[in-house]
């Protein structure tokens, strides 16, 4: 009869400690191509599992989607397109309510965006939580950063060329140009078959050169009286033009988004 009374005393005392140490757990995982097209849209999977012992309840699912470098209005840099039920987009974040995800199950959700030209990588990332107690929240988030290809565009020079851009600070791509159209100029070149730029724009002391140092890339220089003053990198994303950024040289606070589009 002692024994059976100190047994049970022991499980009394352990049912705490067993009943603290039942916790869910949240990992995130993004998963989609490790490359893809410029401006082809694509579908990335984000997927929330549960690899703890008590199911988690009203979980939640962020996702920064990539950001302009615009002002004042930052929106997603990409072509948003459909995404799963229950998924909301707001700005520049898709929120999800995946409501109970029981202990050792997962739910996910997809999304498709298409890429841009940039000159910075652009990411996506997730985190996950829940109202039910969550000690360990270290593997809540993930990110993903795919790498964009490009399209091979040869230009055949001689070859006219029309450029729209717009101008401001540490922009990464033409298309923050596009969300931000109020700011867009253009002006027509003429890519010679002797690797030089001539334009209706340029003075007496103005010149240029063009190189292609690759089959989905086009590069140009201005110059005035000799001194580099534009410097423009772009990639080919179909329909015959290429998007890309120049740097001025001479005032680097600013840079300018081209699409440049052989006529």
């Amino acid at each position: 009869m002692l024994q059976r009374t100190i047994a049970m005393l022991g499980m009394l005392l352990l049912a705490p400690a067993a009943q603290a140490a039942s916790r869910p757990d949240l990992t995130v995982g993004i998963s989609g191509p490790a490359s893809v097209g410029v401006y082809v849209d694509t579908t990335y999977t984000v997927s929330v599992s549960n690899v703890g012992n008590r199911n988690a309840d009203a979980v939640r699912l962020e996702i920064e989607l990539p950001q302009t470098h615009t002002s004042p209005t930052i929106q997603v840099m990409g072509l948003v397109g459909s995404f799963s039920n229950g998924c909301s987009l707001a700005g520049t974040r898709l929120t999800c309510n995946l409501g109970t995800v029981k202990r050792s199950k997962s739910k996910s959700v997809s999304f498709s965006i298409a890429l841009p030209v940039s000159v910075v990588p652009l990411s996506f990332e997730a985190s996950a939580s829940t109202t039910t107690n969550e000690p360990n929240r270290g593997n809540n988030d993930d990110s993903f950063t795919p790498a964009v290809s490009y399209v091979a565009t040869p230009v055949g020079a001689p070859r006219a060329a029309h450029n729209e851009h717009c101008t401001g600070r540490d922009l990464t791509g033409f298309y923050e140009c596009v969300v931000s159209p109020g700011s867009t100029m253009s002006h027509d070149i003429v890519l010679e078959a002797g690797g030089t730029v001539t334009s209706p724009i340029f003075g007496s002391t103005y010149t240029g050169i063009w190189s292609q140092p690759t089959p989905d890339s086009l590069t140009f220089t201005y110059f005035d009286s000799g001194t580099p003053v534009a410097e423009f990198t772009g990639y080919g994303v179909g329909g015959d033009c290429y998007e890309g950024i120049t740097i001025f040289p001479l005032n680097p606070t600013w840079n300018s988004a081209y699409e440049v589009c052989l006529q």
